[in-house]
């Protein structure tokens, strides 16, 4: 699961947000304010993390800031970890903005798994919490598809390289300076990734995007703590 904006809409539960007045989070790094979250309505307004509050004003003069809370952001997130235990014991935060849930032998209440992540998703809107969800035999590949494929998605085993193939390299979980590395040389999908010899890519750039693609696509185990 994963939950766009998730600080923003802890802070906007129950509190009407307008679009002309975007909700932001700041914080101040060596002095100078900086936005850290912004929400779809700031998106809207062209409002981005990492610029400067006062570059933000420029552009929306109306926007709210609020000091961010990460202590409160991962707080509210495992508590809302503790509500999906109605769906499965095995219910885990991945801050910043998502969950874990390990949904095996927990759909005997629903007809199939699509129709557990249908009641989950639409519980979630009912309750103001925007949401994208993936079901996959593996964590790196739900968590891709939940990012950057189709909302909803349930994969079957066994589909994931098919799946994954088109979608962005940062959706393997690699940090910021791996990506950039890599579309640097040109690689910029998982399929690309795939045609690269590991040997190539491991002194540059360590072991971790072979470590994600091989968890995404089932070869080495992960588990949820």
């Amino acid at each position: 699961m994963w939950l766009p904006h998730w600080p923003i809409t802890r802070l906007s539960r129950g509190t009407p947000v307008s679009p002309d007045r975007p909700l932001v989070t700041v914080e101040a790094v060596r002095g100078v304010r900086h936005l850290v979250a912004v929400g779809k309505a700031g998106e809207g307004h062209g409002l981005s993390p990492g610029q400067t509050l006062t570059a933000a004003r420029a552009i929306c003069p109306a926007l709210v800031p609020v000091e961010a809370d990460p202590v409160a952001d991962e707080a509210a997130l495992a508590k809302l970890a503790a509500w999906c235990e109605r769906y499965t014991p095995m219910a885990a935060a991945d801050p910043l903005e998502g969950l874990w849930l390990d949904i095996t032998g927990c759909t005997a209440a629903f007809a199939s798994e699509a129709a557990l992540v249908q009641d989950l998703a639409m519980r979630l809107q009912w309750n103001g919490v925007p949401c994208r969800l993936a079901v996959a035999g593996t964590t790196g590949a739900a968590w891709a598809l939940a990012h950057a494929g189709a909302d909803r998605t349930v994969l079957p085993d066994g589909e994931e390289k098919a799946a994954l193939a088109d979608l962005p390299i940062a959706s393997l979980r690699l940090d910021a300076g791996t990506v950039g590395g890599l579309r640097r040389l040109g690689l910029r999908s998982v399929r690309d990734l795939l045609r690269i010899p590991r040997a190539q890519l491991t002194p540059r750039f360590g072991a971790s995007p072979m470590l994600r693609l091989d968890q995404a696509l089932g070869a080495i185990e992960e588990a949820i703590d």
